[in-house]
């Protein structure tokens, strides 16, 4: 298990007993301490004192992809799996023995993500953390709410990913290191790595509670922003390698320039009705989604 912290004194230790509650008994996490200016070190190395499964290691401050890097660069040789789990969340106490199973019933996954629910800063669950999967049906976008592979074009879109998913450590190491010039959407990188090379699969279940507060890393600000510009811009001019590559990226293209933008558009427009921003707003992006539905993307 694989745990990046910055300044997550607050939520660290509960984070921590999520682990130690798991049901499923072998496991090992890893907590890299990326600088933080709290007691975070002084926290994960009282559970590391109590328990010799948990191991801390510390650095400056490099931000997130420079912390995942170092997780991975402390990820035991003979591990079989790994799981990126953030310092603010919880696990569910059957999590670890679901997510093993499923990799061991099913060997073509390099990885599954679980279904996750959403609490707040003091811990109380608020409600289900929504992701958009899909499937293509004659060229239209379906929802994916069964569990098995997801197409790659939902990676190459953003949609659905985040730190609930448990990796073959074979597979991670083949796909890593993160992108050091990524600030977010480093894990979405990883998964297009990923899905291009082979299956990444889900799991509609819940065994994660994802914590959503005001310092929350993927809220939408303008560093956020640029980092998805860099991504979109990486995978935009990504040059594919085998003839399976290149049919996998043509669709995605196809997708993002379509379906993506279509649903993307009618979200604005609802949110602009929401936020009470005129007509015109609504309008604009109601033609854009209109737009975006002509073009089809290939089957």
């Amino acid at each position: 298990m694989l745990t990046p912290a910055f300044n997550a004194a607050r939520y660290l230790a509960e984070a921590i007993r999520s682990v130690e509650t798991q049901t499923h008994l072998h496991w090992r996490l890893v907590v890299i301490d990326d600088g933080s200016t709290d007691d975070t070190a002084a926290i994960a190395a009282r559970h590391a004192a109590a328990d010799s499964r948990i191991r801390l290691f510390r650095q400056p401050n490099g931000g997130i992809s420079a912390a995942r890097n170092a997780c991975l660069a402390h990820l035991p040789a003979d591990a079989a799996y790994a799981i990126n789990f953030d310092a603010d969340d919880r696990l569910a106490p059957e999590a670890l023995a679901r997510l093993v199973a499923y990799l061991e019933a099913h060997p073509s996954a390099a990885a599954v993500l679980c279904g996750a629910r959403t609490m707040d800063g003091s811990g109380r669950i608020t409600g289900v953390r929504r992701t958009l999967r899909f499937r293509r049906r004659a060229g239209l976008p379906w929802p994916l709410r069964d569990s098995g592979p997801i197409p790659f074009f939902n990676f190459y879109c953003g949609y659905g990913v985040g730190p609930f998913a448990l990796f073959r450590a074979a597979a991670l190491r083949a796909a890593g290191p993160y992108d050091p010039a990524l600030t977010a959407c480093e894990d979405a990188d990883v998964f297009c790595r990923l899905a291009l090379a082979g299956e990444v699969h889900q799991l509609p279940d819940r065994l994660y509670d994802y914590r959503w507060h005001a310092t929350n890393s993927s809220q939408y600000d303008a560093r956020n922003r640029h980092a998805l510009e860099t991504f979109r811009a990486k995978w935009r001019g990504y040059q594919p390698r085998t003839p399976a590559e290149a049919h996998q990226l043509a669709q995605a293209r196809a997708f993002f320039a379509g379906p993506h933008l279509a649903i993307l558009n009618t979200k604005l427009a609802i949110a602009a009705v929401r936020e009470r921003r005129g007509w015109a707003a609504t309008a604009s992006h109601l033609r854009l989604a209109a737009a975006a539905l002509l073009r089809r993307p290939s089957r």
